[in-house]
């Protein structure tokens, strides 16, 4: 978790310019719009690039720096 609050901060800061996320097979958290369109108004210079995987291949991207953030469902995680 706190890996993934430093990359936000750090891709929010400007390092490249985007934020990776991915979201975990046919996953789509029912806020995603509002937090994308919160994201859009707040830092509207910063590209929000969303990546569909498995959780497996998700949290291995996590811990190989290929996503700053990942989102999967509470019963995935088990």
């Amino acid at each position: 978790m706190q890996q993934a609050r430093e990359s936000v901060k750090v891709a929010a800061n400007g390092f490249h310019g985007q934020l990776r996320a991915a979201l975990s097979d046919s996953n789509t958290p029912s806020r995603l719009p509002a937090l994308l369109a919160l994201c859009r108004q707040e830092e509207p210079e910063v590209e929000i690039r969303l990546t569909e995987v498995p959780l497996s291949q998700q949290i291995k991207g996590l811990r190989d720096d290929l996503y700053d953030v990942g989102f999967a469902r509470p019963d995935e995680c088990r």
